[in-house]
């Protein structure tokens, strides 16, 4: 058992900085989300309560995100041309 132990301390882990992630799974921050769509918080926020925009994807405790796929996805079926 320690010996296994000794092995895993001894690995090499690939961090997502190391790797190139496709566009279509890259996760987009509201930030990022509001300036594409020239919109502010408030209304993307106003959108999502009203069914009107995709629900976002949980990061962590607090921050919030959104697929690029979903997004573009929406987009097209929404018709809109940022």
């Amino acid at each position: 058992m320690k010996s296994a132990l000794r092995e895993r301390s001894n690995m090499k882990f690939t961090t997502l900085y190391d790797i190139e992630i496709p566009v279509e799974f890259r996760i987009i921050r509201i930030e990022t989300v509001c300036s594409y769509l020239s919109i502010s918080k408030r209304v993307l926020i106003q959108g999502i309560n009203n069914g009107n925009f995709p629900p976002p994807l949980m990061i962590n405790g607090k921050a919030i995100g959104w697929s690029y796929f979903i997004i573009s996805h929406w987009m097209n079926n929404a018709n809109i041309n940022p």
